[in-house]
């Protein structure tokens, strides 16, 4: 469901928020960003690792 609802990456984003989450309970994580302004998931990163964050803040989005 929230795949179907990511965002488009045209907007600049001026507040995002960071959380964990799980695909699978237990077993799989994943890092959601959400633009907090509008309420909604701008991407899904496959991982909770510092460094694929870090990577799409920089600007692999």
């Amino acid at each position: 469901m929230v795949r179907r609802s990511v965002a488009e990456q045209n907007d600049e984003l001026s507040v995002i928020g960071i959380d964990d989450f799980a695909f699978r309970r237990g077993q799989t994580y994943g890092t959601i960003i959400c633009e907090l302004e509008r309420r909604r998931p701008v991407t899904l990163l496959p991982d909770r690792a510092l460094d694929t964050s870090r990577a799409w803040l920089a600007g692999g989005r």
